[in-house]
């Protein structure tokens, strides 16, 4: 959605109703897909103003387009809501880790009020009784047989940001920690997030258990592979072995390189002042500090978007500098 934004913004040319329409839908999409992914609901008025102020979009388009977005995002979370149940059920695990590190440093008698309410939702005498526990092992104290309500999951949320504001530091370690590993991804001298990459696909193998599955199976055959011994035998040497294709395929999960190009490709748009190309690399850009302050685990996927993105500016400026200095070198023998 946003590279059909700079598209038609870089082209000229003034937006129909086909197009509105699909940014209605690929904007209610981007910012429904996931949790940290509402920011859209932010980015895609300011892209749709900077249309306007080039006088490719009516106001009163941007204001419609920015309401049925706005209402579509509602729509689906609700309906989001309905599947899984509890959405707060959801979130605890999603904040464990955090709440662990400012359970642990905070104060039992200033903060006494706080970790009251956060008992209410987590373990707190298990967390700060076991400070040298992580992963799985902390999540599954912390939670294991705590119930609660809504209303104990808001007050829990209240504590924890009361908290986090206290205590920035202990926050902004723990989240580095998380980070750290994520962007290390490696284990026993293998990648972590090609391994369980991998293993998500292996997964597929299995006997459908369930009828909506095994109807989809029997009814798509693009959805079986033509050789799948092959497909085996690919992914778990593509997994398991630090050698596979000279060992190129390590070093392109690695996510420094992206976001780096990334904040230097927004840098430089922002020095030149072209503020459409400026603010929708801002808007990739702008996951990895959401992702880092929410992600529930070192998961490669969380910054998939802004990993793609990073590579996708830099090519599209080598492409663009290229053609400018093929034009250029063409009026000049011209």
């Amino acid at each position: 959605m946003v590279f059909m934004l700079v598209a038609m913004y870089l082209r000229g040319t003034k937006l129909n109703k086909k197009q509105l329409a699909a940014i209605v839908i690929l904007g209610t999409l981007a910012a429904s897909w996931r949790s940290e992914c509402v920011y859209y609901l932010a980015a895609i008025p300011v892209l749709l103003a900077l249309l306007c102020a080039r006088r490719l979009l009516r106001p009163l388009a941007v204001g419609a387009v920015t309401a049925l977005v706005l209402a579509g995002y509602f729509v689906c979370s609700r309906y989001s809501s309905a599947l899984m149940g509890e959405a707060w059920q959801y979130k605890m695990i999603a904040l464990c880790y955090q709440t662990a590190a400012l359970v642990q440093d905070a104060d039992p008698v200033e903060d006494a009020e706080a970790l009251a309410d956060i008992d209410r939702v987590f373990d707190v005498e298990f967390c700060r009784a076991n400070p040298e526990t992580h992963g799985n092992e902390l999540r599954g104290g912390m939670i294991a047989g705590r119930g609660g309500s809504a209303e104990d999951w808001s007050a829990c949320q209240k504590a924890i940001i009361k908290l986090a504001l206290k205590y920035p530091k202990s926050m902004l370690r723990e989240r580095a920690g998380v980070f750290y590993n994520t962007l290390r991804q490696r284990q026993n001298g293998q990648s972590n997030q090609k391994i369980a990459f991998a293993s998500a696909f292996l997964l597929y193998e299995g006997e459908p258990t369930q009828d909506d599955q095994k109807s989809f199976l029997q009814d798509s055959a693009a959805v079986q592979p033509l050789n799948k011994e092959l497909r085996r035998t690919f992914i778990v040497d593509m997994a398991s072995s630090t050698d596979f294709a000279g060992g190129l395929i390590d070093l392109t999960w690695w996510m420094l390189p992206p976001f780096v190009l990334l904040g230097l490709a927004l840098a430089v748009l922002l020095v030149q002042r072209r503020w459409m190309l400026f603010f929708a690399a801002g808007t990739f850009f702008a996951r990895i500090p959401l992702v880092f302050l929410t992600a529930p685990d070192t998961y490669f996927m969380y910054y998939l978007t802004p990993f793609i993105a990073g590579y996708a500016v830099a090519a599209a400026a080598v492409l663009y500098a290229v053609l400018k200095r093929k034009l250029k070198s063409e009026r000049i023998t011209g």
